[in-house]
This record gives C-alpha cells, structure tokens and sequence, in this order.
C-alpha cells in the first residue's frame, strides 16, 4: 500500500461558548506531500475525503486525560472542520465516576468518559491530533500536537484559578457550585437563588435580612432544655428577643405562636380582645368568686348588727373587711382589662407551679393528693393550709425553681382547672372529690348531699366525669371551688342550722310551761327555781364579763392588721 504522509496547516484553536455545547473548535488543512505538485500547491489538497481523526488530551505527566475519536469529511479545499469534545470516546479514555449530588450518598454515584469530567486545574495539557484515510485498516499517523496555554472552555469542569478571577458580565451557573477546602465566599451585592439553596456549613449574615416567604429550620440537635445550644433556633446580642406582628388588628382568629408536635396542634398564643378577655372563663370564674365572697360578708356584717354584746365592735370590722373587698374586686378587674392583647391556649387545663417537697425522697406521681406547708408539699394533709394535687402537663407553670434548687427535689402543683387526680372507688359527675385521711394520695368521692362539714375542709375539686370502677384510676377533676358551690354548701347547713333553731325554740317552749305546771302544783319547786336562776346568772354574767375583755382584745389587734 502506498505510504500518504499528511501536514497540517493549523488555523486555529479557539474556546468559544456555544449555547450549551462543550468543546473545542479545531479547523487544519490536510496535505499530501507524495503528490507531485509542491507545497501549497492546489493539487496537494485532500478535498472531500473521509477520514478518522483521534484528539488526545494528555497532562503534565503524560498521562491521557481524554482521548476521542472522529469520522469527518474534508471540504472543497482539504479543510477539516471538528469540535473535540462531540466525538466518540475510546477505551483509553479514563473513566470519571463521580457523585449525583455534591455531599450526598457515596453510593448514589454515575461514571462517565465525557470531555466534560476534564479537570482544568492549571497544569500543563498537550493535545494530539491523529488521522486515519482507511477505516479498514484503522492505521493512524501523528497529524498534529499542540499545547494547550489555557482554560478552553467556561462550561467544563473542576476549573481552577490559582489567581483572582474577575467576570465583568453576567455569570450562569447551570449546575452546582462548591466551594471546598474550607474557604469563604463574599458577596458585596445582591445575591437571588431561585430555586432550592443548601448549606452545609455555618452562614454569617452582617446586616438586616429580608425573608419573603416561610423559613424552615430543621436541625438535630441535643434536647437538654437548660442548654441555649440545643434548640434549633437561638437568638442573642440584644436586650430583646423576638418580635412578631400580624396583619391586621389583634383577635382570638390571629396566632402569634402555635405549637405543634406529631398530634398536631397543642397550643398557640393568640390575639385577645377586649369582649373576648371579658368572656374569658377565669375572668368569669375570679368574678363570681369576687361575688361569693361579697354574699359572705354580707351576711357576716347583718349577723355583726344584730349580735350583742360585740355588735358594734364586730360591725365596724366587717364593715372594713366588706371595703378591703370591694378595693380587690376593682383592681382585679382594672388590671385584668388594662393590657388586654394576646391569650395563651393548650390542651393543658390547670395553672401550676412548681413547690419543693417537704421530703426530698418522698415519691409524688401526677394526679396525687398533697398537702401544703409552708410552700412545701408532702402527701400528708393533717392540718394541712391547703389540700392541692400533682399536675402532669400545665397550661401555665410558675414559681420555675431557681439556679439554687434542683427541680427534681420538687413536683408541678395544680392550683387551677382540670387535673387528673388518682380516686379509689365508683364516681359520679359533680361528686366532690376528697382527700384520704390515710394520706397516701388517693381521694375518695362524695356526692354533695351527703358531704360534711368535715370532710368539706377535705376538698379538692369536683368531678367531671363518671366511672363505676370501684378501684383506683384517674378522674378528670376541676380543682378551685366555684362560688356556687360554695353558697349551695352554705345554703344546706344553714337550713340543718334553722331546723335545728327552731327545735330548740319548741323545746323551750316546752319546758316554760312545764316549769309553770309545777310551779302551781308545788310552791316549793318555784323557790328552788328562782334560786337556781339567780346563781346561774351570776355564773353567765362573771363568764360573759371575761370572755368580753378577751374578745375586745382580739378585736382591737384584727382591726389594727387591717388598717395597716
């Protein structure tokens, strides 16, 4: 076979962006110097000739970066016209394997022996240019080589500038941009993302921040509650914290915060009105409270005016108490409407706070029974200043322990609402739940006809459900007497109390007209009477006089507490 030798005229190598293409422009001339025409000539050309033409990119070290291959025809005048990077790639071609997804699963990855996987990282690159003139032999001889001085090419990847780049115009990216190896990125004008944005790492924001639509922050982090740096979302550096405003004017329909978990809602602090703040069942509650109280003392001033021989000093003290009372009501009600803006809702139902046990080692579950002393609780309730029980999840939790006292030394104490209190036996709705004298935390159920005073220092709430178990199981119960209540229970032990008036009133009765039978039938038993009346009374009034000092005592002191 005849040896063809071939030269090529290069006319150019450019890099030039086309629309979303990658490559290399490469144009030469194809010359057969065994022709007899001389160099140059018209003759020497290869015009219309199909060829095989193979590009290798080599680096530094020799060693084939991208290696493809070609079938092109020669134009008119033996002139190929090639984009490398839009051939075949051969077998020693390396393979690049890379992941989907910049920091994603290792084993989410895809190989390929594109140009594109070409890293431009400011080496040194050789290319080198073969021909073969019969695909059946496939024999190629060295047609060109050339060095490659620089970056061909914007789109291609793992470009590298060792200096400062500037970029006059506009940038597109159309693909993931990383910033490795721990190095920072500034941006001293406006930055717009439009679709999803991901940071793996820290981002530090010098000046103000505008969101225009939902922020979501999804971290795992620690759930130590008393660690600033276990939340997902922390913010410092001011003497406030947050603020948050609504559109519009503030109303039960408005959620400053709404609280969530996988149930879905269980709280949220919302807007409150004034109509709504005075429909408010706590604010209805503390005023028919306020009411009872005023019935009470009512009643406590009309017995103090006609009681005798105290009734002026009692009166003048009821009198004061009735006006210490009226000052309670007006300042509630003054306080209570005068910053009327958010409201706080849960499925939680009581208010709480939290009390230390009187001993630390006592075991006290939610829904138990306690007795208060001294602003310490114990499941004992002899002589106890108030009878409470164990919240398990209040709406509202105060008196939080301070940096001195260990919360697990104490318990969550309901003093409002519904709890569930541990109750042994059947239980009927609207039963008064009382506390075990054995004062191991359980209550017992009483129907309020059958409720005495005894056991009526024993409240604890009221029931608001019915169970016919006889055995022990939590009752959901209201904790905090209503002013109802409290009336209806005066109400039937002041009816036992008139009863009880009026036999003594018959039984009287009774015996003044016996004592007259027998005065006429025996005139001797009317002296021994008159006698026993008279030693009597001097008995009654030596009696009477000392109780009188002691009690003006008293009076005077209760007065001067008072008034203080």
């Amino acid at each position: 076979m005849k040896k063809t030798i071939f030269i090529a005229l290069f006319l150019g190598l450019i890099s030039q962006v086309f629309g979303q293409s990658h490559g290399i422009n490469y144009q030469a001339v194809v010359i057969d110097l065994n022709k007899a025409s001389g160099m140059g000539g018209q003759d020497n050309y290869l015009p219309n000739k199909e060829l095989i033409v193979r590009f290798t990119i080599t680096n530094a070290t020799n060693v084939i970066d991208y290696q493809e291959e070609q079938v092109v025809t020669t134009d008119n005048f033996g002139v190929l016209s090639v984009v490398i990077g839009k051939g075949v790639p051969t077998s020693s071609s390396p393979v690049f394997t890379r992941k989907t997804f910049y920091d994603s699963d290792p084993s989410t990855t895809e190989t390929s022996r594109t140009f594109k996987e070409i890293s431009w990282d400011g080496t040194a690159k050789t290319l080198k240019v073969e021909l073969c003139v019969d695909k059946a032999y496939r024999a190629f001889y060295d047609f060109d080589s050339q060095n490659l001085e620089f970056v061909p090419y914007a789109y291609h990847r793992n470009i590298t500038a060792v200096g400062t780049m500037d970029i006059e115009g506009t940038t597109n990216l159309n693909n993931d941009l990383n910033v490795r190896r721990g190095h920072s990125t500034n941006l001293s004008g406006t930055l717009t993302t439009e679709g999803e944005t991901t940071l793996n790492g820290e981002l530090t924001v010098d000046a103000t921040s505008l969101f225009k639509d939902r922020v979501v922050i999804d971290a795992d982090v620690a759930s130590d509650y008393t660690n600033a740096d276990a939340y997902p979302l922390k913010i410092e550096g001011s003497d406030n914290g947050i603020a948050i405003k609504v559109n519009g004017s503030r109303s039960g329909d408005n959620s400053f915060v709404t609280f969530f978990d996988n149930e879905g809602v269980q709280g949220r602090i919302a807007g409150q009105t004034y109509t709504e703040a005075t429909q408010d069942p706590e604010f209805i509650y503390t005023n028919v409270m306020y009411a009872a109280q005023g019935v009470a003392q009512g009643i406590k001033i009309g017995i103090a005016a006609i009681a005798t021989p105290f009734g002026a000093i009692d009166l003048a003290i009821e009198i004061v108490n009735a006006a210490l009372l009226v000052a309670d009501v007006i300042a509630y009600n003054v306080f209570a409407l005068k910053d009327v803006g958010v409201t706080y809702s849960s499925g939680s139902g009581d208010y709480a706070e939290w009390l230390p046990r009187m001993y630390v080692n006592e075991e006290i579950a939610y829904g138990q029974i306690v007795g208060v002393y001294g602003g310490k609780v114990t499941k004992k309730i002899e002589n106890a200043e108030q009878i409470l029980v164990a919240s398990k999840s209040p709406i509202v939790l105060g008196n939080t322990p301070s940096k001195d006292e260990n919360a697990q030394d104490g318990n969550n104490i309901g003093f409002m609402g519904q709890v569930p209190v541990w109750v042994e036996g059947k239980v009927a709705q609207g039963d008064y739940i009382i506390a075990s004298e054995a004062g191991n935390g359980i209550g017992l159920a009483v129907s309020p006809e059958n409720l005495t005073l005894d056991q009526s220092t024993r409240i604890v709430g009221k029931a608001w459900q019915t169970n016919a178990n006889s055995g022990k199981k939590l009752v959901n119960t209201v904790i905090g007497l209503k002013s109802n209540e409290w009336i209806a229970f005066l109400k039937k032990h002041q009816a036992q109390i008139s009863e009880l008036e009026n036999e003594v009133k018959d039984l009287n009765e009774q015996i003044t007209t016996s004592d007259e039978v027998l005065m006429q039938i025996l005139p001797a038993y009317k002296e021994a009477l008159n006698q026993k009346t008279e030693v009597n009374s001097s008995e009654t009034t030596l009696k009477v006089e000392k109780q009188e000092v002691e009690k003006s005592k008293f009076k005077r002191k209760r007065l001067m507490r008072k008034a203080a």
